[in-house]
């Protein structure tokens, strides 16, 4: 009787070797978050960038993972770690180009390195916005419906946690080597931390595809897009993107030109956030599970409201930025995008069809 008990109790541990995923966000965020992140915008200020310039490399990761929609006809028929694998692999190559933009020799002038800097960006942007969309369907079929709250808010968890020691890692280099070559060791970390994240990357389970996901038809878009859960799913991203477009840039020029703060200063500003952050997702992975998305979701929209409202009266110097401020401002972060993230990739899971 005790046996057929727990045989129909729900699993609520995560499959076996999926705990290898941790790993690789812990590597892959320290990768990505140094080459799409605030060291990136750096290093193109300190070749005295325009705002215009930063505002291209700032578009390019979300312009280029509209690439996910043509790629997405050609995962099932690669597999899933394959094709995800190929284009980490490709990926990290790009990574490695922009240490060697960092180590050209003086005699290069700025505009050659901007120019080849942006070639890499771009190279790098195009194979992770194919590769990505092989990702989430892998991990939606290795994960249990019944866990996948605690899987994500976990990932997301280990995703912070790499984010506060790699930017405490680059900040205090930066602190002793703030100039281009400085810029190179920092890059020369990013490129060693997707390497490694590709090794973790492997032993993650695969999944077969099945034989119908291996159709030549294509893709049915109309049928997909007037599904009504998935509909307003990509309705509401689409018009929470437009209006935080531009809101991972912005900061960094005001901070550096108009309040005169230095490169350490802002990466410290950010381990701050990553460090807060953390601890709103450890909360968060016990609870959404029961709860449910959507309570996750109206609260983290009103705290990114506040978060930007906030940094709107630092930008007028209504309100000086203090301690006080600085708390509010990285504390509505730390507790509205991880939330808003983490229950829009929890009801898109369980949203779209088969």
């Amino acid at each position: 009787m005790s046996e057929s008990v727990e045989e129909n109790q729900p699993n609520d541990h995560f499959p076996p070797g999926a705990r290898n995923s941790f790993y690789f966000q812990f590597f892959n965020t320290a990768s990505f978050g140094t080459i799409l992140g605030v060291p990136m915008i750096l290093f193109f200020k300190e070749m005295g960038a325009s705002v215009t310039v930063l505002g291209i490399v700032t578009s390019l990761a979300p312009l280029l993972m509209i690439l996910q929609i043509p790629a997405s006809r050609h995962v099932e028929r690669t597999g899933y770690r394959r094709f995800v694998l190929n284009g980490w692999r490709i990926r990290t190559v790009f990574c490695a180009g922009m240490m060697l933009v960092a180590l050209l020799p003086s005699t290069f002038d700025i505009s050659t390195r901007m120019i080849l800097a942006i070639f890499f960006l771009i190279g790098y942007n195009i194979s992770r916005g194919i590769s990505m969309c092989g990702f989430m369907p892998w991990i939606s079929q290795l994960i249990p419906e019944n866990v996948r709250g605690r899987f994500l808010a976990t990932d997301q968890m280990t995703g912070s946690i790499a984010g506060l020691v790699s930017t405490i890692a680059v900040s205090a280099w930066l602190h002793f080597h703030s100039h281009l070559l400085g810029f190179a060791g920092v890059f020369f970390f990013a490129t060693l931390m997707g390497y490694v994240s590709i090794r973790f990357l492997k032993r993650i389970p695969d999944i077969p595809v099945p034989h119908q996901s291996k159709s030549m038809e294509p893709v049915p878009w109309k049928e997909l897009l007037s599904y009504a859960p998935f509909n307003k799913i990509v309705v509401m991203n689409v018009i929470v993107c437009a209006a935080s477009a531009g809101s991972g840039l912005f900061w960094v020029p005001l901070l550096k030109d108009h309040l005169g703060k230095d490169s350490s200063f802002v990466l410290s500003f950010l381990a701050f956030c990553a460090a807060l952050t953390i601890f709103v997702q450890y909360i968060a992975g016990t609870i959404i599970d029961r709860t449910g998305s959507k309570p996750a979701l109206i609260f983290g929209t009103w705290m990114a409201i506040t978060h930007f409202s906030s940094w709107s009266l630092v930008a007028a110097h209504i309100l000086p930025l203090n301690l006080g401020s600085i708390v509010l401002l990285q504390g509505t972060a730390a507790m509205g995008f991880p939330l808003f993230n983490l229950a829009t990739a929890r009801l898109l899971m369980s949203a779209v069809p088969s």
